[in-house]
């Protein structure tokens, strides 16, 4: 069976050493030649030696050491420094204080010995108690103290020796002194170092790896127990200092660039490279690094939204990689998740509408198969005649009497079916028989009539002197009352943010909506409502919608085609120029971009749909009489919701390369004309597609009970 250890290996400490956060800061106190106390011979040549060691193979700069020696090493300028500590170190830094002069220990209390200290007088002395004041004031992440003095055990909070597993990520507050409480510390020769300060310089100088303090104290405790031959024992343990939490600290050692790469490397992470980043910010590798950081991020991320498989999961990426390498994979993604809910809607509703409306919408969608069948089964389904009823009996003639009346007559009978067709159509009924010859004559004559005041209604029209169809004179709608007139709004030119700019302003947005980019335009106009029912039939001399009889309700049931068709005869009956607003101008007029002043809310003119526009969650599944709900800033009705609004451009996946100018994006190597944008939401559909930086397409033939338009002209 394998040893078994409780250290790292090398690889895995190079690979923690990268990660380490923060800095350390170094205290270092020294004191030889006291005035009142017995001289020592090497406590600020220990002190100096620990400061240069520290500083050139730990990484322990310059400016964030502290170094107190002699004549600087008075009570006064030992506690300030403490005390100042609080203002330098950061709670990711660590901390070391270093102290080697005479220690002293006066009932229980361990002290240290400043350099106006007077042999018996403890109130000249700086007691552990001061020293851990001023350090509890220290938010620094580990704190160590490493004492060589006499009887400097007796700074720690009990005489068990600290043991704790190597959590370098846990803050800690320890402490390493070089004798007990009860032993005295050697100086050593005089010219050389402490026993203690030699063997702790020895295991720090020859270490090539991340070394954890409690390995380190292992070590120099054996060998100055060896050297001493038992006469001096270091000890390790915790201080009594706010801030524990069973970490400890690792003295990190400086490792060059290229050894920071290989294990930056080997390791694989994005803490590792930030760590490397960190370190050598300016070195050799640095682009390498930064370019691994980054598909590092971008591939977290697109893990993190495949595990998440949501819409908002993959919006998530999207916003943070509007480039990313799986960007077109994400699109994919919130595209078979639309389909899926779509299609679940559809089987909610199980009628022949949902099921057509998902075809539309999905042309290439997983269930298309699925959608077909449940039509063919509904149609089915409606073609099946109703049992017939079973033939009555002919009653027998009654007896009566000359003098009694007949009884009442009763309703003719006969067979009833009743025909019912999907909601876009009104229920029949047909009756057959039923009726005597002697009724059938009389409606065939009244029939003719009907048919004969009608044409001489024709012939007198076509007499009267007015125009002739061949004139190619047009008309304006002052001039001819039967051609509608179209109320527009001026929309001033203007630059706007096109497309989903943050969740903030543009709620939940989706890939279609992206990226976000800078549009100019001239100024236009766009009508006020919604094209009503009354104004197609007076145009096209017919009106095609499924939520007929409410003449101002918006015409639906029309596609794109039937509106081109529609623009046409209108420009030659008035001799206007009308056409149908590009989308860029669509979603500027939404927004309500007047004089610049940029528009924030999520539905155009509010970020309460109610207040707006008719949806889903308020529309009793039916269109509204245009204007009924309340405008956006520029005087505009139903810009969100009542019926989708179809825009003269083709569709386009996302809005790279899209026109900076507010023109119509026609096709490209991106775009598919056989498929035209719808913009604004609908009865039909819920609010976070009634966004004002929503987006839809449809086939340009598509006719659905929520598709309808409005006018723009220059």
């Amino acid at each position: 069976m394998p040893e078994q250890h409780k250290g790292l290996d090398h690889e895995a400490m190079q690979q923690m050493a990268l990660q380490q956060q923060g800095h350390t800061h170094l205290l270092v106190i020294g004191v030889d030649a006291y005035a009142h106390c017995p001289p020592l011979s090497n406590c600020v040549k220990d002190a100096k030696d620990f400061t240069a060691l520290m500083q050139q193979q730990y990484q322990v700069s310059p400016e964030r050491t502290y170094e107190l020696y002699d004549a600087q090493a008075t009570r006064t300028q030992v506690l300030r420094q403490l005390k100042n500590l609080r203002h330098k170190v950061q709670e990711d830094d660590s901390l070391i204080v270093y102290f080697s002069g005479h220690g002293e220990i006066e009932d229980g209390e361990g002290y240290w010995i400043p350099i106006e200290g007077k042999p018996g007088e403890d109130e000249g002395w700086i007691a552990a108690s001061s020293i851990k004041r001023r350090l509890n004031q220290v938010e620094s992440f580990h704190t160590l103290v490493i004492a060589d003095a006499c009887f400097a055990g007796s700074f720690f909070m009990s005489y068990k020796n600290a043991t704790r597993q190597l959590l370098h990520s846990r803050r800690s507050r320890l402490g390493i002194s070089a004798s007990h409480s009860r032993e005295r510390a050697l100086d050593g020769q005089a010219g050389d170092n402490s026993p203690f300060a030699k063997e702790l310089l020895r295991a720090l100088r020859h270490n090539q790896q991340p070394l954890p303090v409690d390995q380190l104290f292992t070590q120099v405790r054996d060998a100055v127990a060896t050297v001493t031959q038992g006469r001096q024992t270091p000890i390790f343990k915790n201080i009594d200092v706010k801030g524990d939490d069973q970490g400890q600290f690792v003295f990190v050692p400086a490792i060059t660039e290229a050894q920071a790469w290989a294990a930056c490397q080997k390791a694989g992470t994005v803490a590792a490279y930030e760590a490397f980043l960190a370190q050598f910010s300016s070195g050799r590798h640095q682009s390498e690094a930064k370019e691994m950081l980054r598909f590092l991020k971008e591939e977290n991320a697109w893990q993190t939204a495949r595990q998440g498989n949501s819409i908002a999961a993959y919006l998530r990426y999207q916003d943070t990689y509007p480039q990313g390498r799986y960007f077109a994979q994400s699109v994919q993604a919130i595209a078979d998740l639309e389909d899926a809910q779509d299609w679940a809607a559809a089987q909610g509703r199980n009628t022949i509408a949902a099921y057509l409306q998902y075809q539309t919408r999905h042309p290439n969608g997983h269930y298309r198969a699925q959608a077909q069948q449940a039509v063919q089964r509904l149609r089915r389904e409606m073609a099946a005649p109703t049992p017939a009823a079973k033939p009555k009996e002919e009653p027998k003639p009654a007896q009566f009497k000359a003098d009694s009346k007949p009884p009442p007559a009763k309703p003719p009978q006969g067979e009833h079916e009743e025909i019912m067709y999907s909601s876009s159509h009104i229920p029949v009924a047909e009756q057959e028989g039923g009726y005597t010859p002697r009724y059938r004559w009389i409606l065939l004559i009244g029939l003719i009539f009907i048919v004969g005041v009608l044409v001489a209604v024709q012939v007198f029209n076509r007499d009267d002197g007015t125009q002739s169809n061949n004139s190619k004179e047009t008309i304006s709608p002052s001039e001819n009352s039967s051609i509608p007139d179209f109320k527009m709004v001026q929309i001033p030119g203007g630059t706007f943010t096109m497309g989903c700019q943050n969740e903030v302003r543009d709620g939940s947005c989706s890939g279609y909506e992206m990226p976000a980019h800078q549009v100019t335009l001239s100024t236009f106009y766009l009508s006020t409502y919604e094209v009503t029912q009354a104004q197609w039939k007076a145009v096209m001399g017919n009106n095609p919608s499924h939520f007929e009889d409410c003449p101002n309700c918006p015409v639906e049931q029309v596609s794109w085609d039937d509106v081109q068709e529609f623009i046409k005869k209108l420009n030659t009956k008035t001799g206007e120029q009308y056409r149908l607003p590009t989308e860029a101008e669509w979603e500027y007029a939404a927004r309500g971009e007047e004089s610049g002043a940029q528009d924030n809310y999520l539905y155009s003119g509010s970020n309460d749909l109610d207040q707006v526009g008719w949806y889903g969650g308020n529309s009793d599944g039916k269109t509204h009489p245009v204007g009924q709900k309340q405008p956006n800033q520029l005087g505009l009705y139903d810009m969100s919701g009542n019926v989708w609004e179809w825009v003269q451009d083709c569709w386009h996946e996302h809005y790279s390369g899209a026109p900076r100018d507010g023109g119509a994006w026609l096709e490209d190597s991106n775009g598919d004309c056989s498929r035209r944008v719808l913009r604004g939401g609908s009865w039909y559909i819920n609010s976070r597609n009634s966004r004002v930086a929503n987006r839809n397409r449809l086939y340009s033939d598509a006719r659905l009970n929520d598709l309808g338009f409005r006018l723009a002209r220059d």
